[in-house]
């Protein structure tokens, strides 16, 4: 393994033989000897910063684990190198779907893990996950931003499509809670 490629590596991983499986000026991918693949920066990066486009392979009705969601009904194929970006509740990048854009929420230092928040385009996964990203305040279980109460959303980046998803949701709910509140001083 070369030099070059530990340098982007997590440091938890130096141990592990990583492979680089594809560089972009601002990204590289590494996949660890277990299977599981990883992005980080090949170079600092400043908060707001268009990273890259973000690729439209294929569209998909349903979501898999390798999809973004895109439309309430809409999940796209975002490619190899997108698809190794792990999920953080302390992200450092965000997917722009209605832009098409990778952008950086913060500035992220030159090997440092690209990380997105998950339910920010995806409302309910394919594939839920107990999280274990560290963060202060991390979620741990991870299925969706329809599993996820407003005031916990409101704190990321929500693509358009979820932040209407969350809106139908809380009005339903507030519908429902006055028929129920009419209910109860019916009786």
């Amino acid at each position: 393994m070369s030099q070059d490629t530990n340098k982007y590596s997590p440091s938890f991983a130096f141990s592990l033989s990583m492979k680089a499986l594809l560089h972009t000026s601002a990204v590289a991918s590494f996949l660890a000897i277990d299977g599981n693949r990883s992005l980080f920066a090949s170079r600092p990066i400043k908060a707001g910063q268009v990273i890259d486009v973000l690729p439209l392979v294929s569209v998909q009705d349903k979501p898999t684990r390798f999809t973004v969601q895109t439309g309430a009904e809409q999940h796209i194929d975002i490619g190899e190198m997108w698809a190794c970006g792990n999920h953080s509740c302390s992200p450092s990048i965000l997917f722009d779907t209605t832009r098409m854009l990778v952008t950086a929420t913060r500035d992220i230092k030159e090997g440092e893990e690209l990380t997105f928040f998950y339910p920010s385009t995806e409302w309910d996964m394919a594939e839920p996950f107990l999280c274990h990203c560290g963060a202060d305040g991390c979620l741990q279980h991870i299925s969706g931003a329809r599993y996820l109460q407003t005031p916990v959303l409101m704190r990321y980046f929500l693509n358009e499509h979820i932040l209407a998803m969350v809106s139908a949701r809380d009005a339903q709910d507030m519908e429902s809670l006055a028929m129920h509140e009419g209910e109860e001083l019916g009786r």
